[in-house]
């Protein structure tokens, strides 16, 4: 049986791993998606379709085209990961990949964020709570795409200024300005907002 199958995770192995085993598992996994090993090519997207969806949710919002945007991004990857080199690991590669796709999804139509009431013990609340996602995504969406992006990976997902500015390609310098003047634009946007903006004028 390969070493491959007993790895809890494939999508986070990395280079820069201190442990020898999980730098020679990552050889193995470049070798193996490197020749279109079919087996080893649905794991890895069987382990990103979760994360890719909720790393979509991240960038875009509960926008009707969620699930159409999460599909085009796996589709990338997929096309992707016989050309994967182990640089990073794939979840780099792939958060890479959603984080385009995301780009294009707000170029080519900023629908209408879908808030719907839904059941549980406090509806008012959940409501509220979409409603309040929904006008930071919409002040998200005014935002140039670089500190859009800055800002989610790091304000939303909690990624380090490193881990997002290897995402975004970037230096971790380079990542914590970016950040910086998201928080000043979406200050700025969201100042007369009483739950997000803290209501002031």
């Amino acid at each position: 049986m390969s070493a491959l199958a007993l790895a809890p995770s494939l999508s986070t192995l990395s280079p820069h791993a201190d442990s020898l085993p999980e730098r020679r598992l990552l050889a193995e996994l470049v070798e193996r998606l490197r020749s279109r090993d079919d087996v080893v090519i649905d794991r890895v997207l069987r382990e990103l379709v979760p994360e890719v969806r909720r790393w979509m949710l991240f960038h875009l919002g509960p926008r009707d085209d969620l699930d159409d945007a999460a599909q085009d991004a796996l589709g990338e990857i997929a096309g992707a990961l016989h050309r994967f080199e182990g640089r990073s690991s794939l979840a780099t590669l792939a958060r890479r990949i959603t984080l385009r796709t995301s780009f294009r999804y707000y170029k080519r139509r900023r629908e209408e964020l879908a808030i719907e009431p839904s059941g549980g013990p406090d509806p008012e609340r959940q409501v509220a709570a979409r409603r309040a996602l929904a006008r930071l995504h919409v002040a998200l969406a005014q935002l140039p795409e670089r500190r859009r992006a800055a800002f989610v990976l790091c304000a939303v997902e909690e990624l380090t200024p490193a881990e997002a500015a290897d995402v975004l390609g970037v230096s971790a310098n380079a990542m914590r300005s970016l950040v910086c003047r998201a928080r000043q634009d979406l200050e700025a946007l969201l100042a007369g907002d009483e739950e997000l903006g803290g209501g002031h004028e």
